[in-house]
């Protein structure tokens, strides 16, 4: 016989009621583990047929893989611009350590007038406030910016820096929630969830940049005049490189994407590096292929060279 406790309940009982308690939150955690291994595998680039096939240990190797050729690191940031997790990488990049920006506002560490910038791109717009009709379900809305960063490491192993900062691209998510109140919902929480990467260096002695199949390289006047086009420009799109060279990129590109290429174009001029959005570029033979840009400005410090615009472009179509 078990005997009662003073309510009247049997021991044996509260402890079944324990044990269950206990799988159910076993099962819970499981369950959401196994949600956030999901949206993990989402972010690999790897074909769907390949990703089903992966266990947890091989989606965490692949991620940390994929952030390793990112050149970048993660970095989460409150609505109120603190830093709430970075990635160690930070160090290898900008020298600073992960303990020190901890918590602490990451647009101190932004060059001062794009302070404002990053502010900007931290708050949620009122088309996407309208958006947020749900109480506890979460709402994402994209964010692309580049801004410059304080980086101390030395000049040597600095790669592309200026006076002291470093130009980041970051690209991610602001992801809302919407919590609810004792009367009703009342309040948005959001967090700034991307990654921050960095473009190669280059020198005016490298020539020769690795290419793969699907990319060619460039280089360009301050204006966008194309003064050089290696010869995978041909099989891309069916130009060989005298046919474009003195031609702006503006009259190669479809006319609905140039108002987005003339604000790559000036945030190119002013931080020094840009990753454009996806473009139509011309093809030579009719129709348009879509492409994407890396551009860096090359300085000159020796006055024999005039500054110019070397840029990488990847066709994906």
């Amino acid at each position: 016989l078990v005997a009662p406790t003073d309510d009247g309940v049997s021991a044996s009982t509260l402890s079944q009621e324990a044990r269950e308690k206990s799988k159910n939150a076993a099962r819970m955690r499981r369950k959401n583990e196994n949600i956030e291994f999901e949206r993990l595998s989402h972010v690999i680039p790897l074909p769907t047929t390949a990703k089903v096939m992966l266990d947890k240990a091989s989606i965490v190797r692949l991620a940390l893989n994929f952030l390793k050729a990112l050149d970048g690191f993660p970095l989460i940031l409150s609505n109120s611009g603190s830093v709430t997790y970075v990635g160690e990488t930070v160090k290898t990049l900008l020298g600073l350590a992960k303990w020190d920006l901890a918590e602490t506002l990451f647009e101190e560490n932004v060059k001062q007038r794009e302070r404002e910038e990053l502010e900007n791109h931290l708050k949620l717009t009122s088309s996407e406030l309208s958006q947020i009709n749900c109480p506890n379900t979460e709402f994402r809305f994209e964010r692309r910016f580049t801004i410059r960063v304080k980086c101390i490491l030395s000049r040597r192993n600095s790669g592309l820096s200026s006076e002291g900062y470093k130009t980041l691209h970051y690209g991610g998510y602001i992801i809302a929630r919407m919590l609810e109140g004792k009367e009703g919902p009342k309040k948005v929480v959001q967090r700034l969830f991307g990654i921050a990467s960095t473009l190669p260096a280059v020198n005016w002695n490298s020539t020769e940049i690795r290419m793969g199949r699907d990319m060619f390289m460039f280089r360009a006047n301050l204006d966008l005049h194309v003064t050089y086009a290696d010869e995978q420009l041909q099989s891309l799109t069916g130009y060989q490189a005298r046919d474009i060279i003195g031609t702006s990129l503006y009259q190669l590109i479809h006319v609905g994407d140039s108002e987005e290429l003339a604000e790559c174009h000036t945030i190119l001029l002013t931080k020094g590096q840009v990753i454009t959005r996806y473009f139509r570029l011309l093809h030579k033979y009719g129709g348009w292929v879509w492409a994407q840009t890396q551009a860096t400005i090359l300085r000159n410090t020796r006055g024999s060279k005039l500054d110019c615009i070397i840029g990488v472009t990847y066709v994906l179509t």
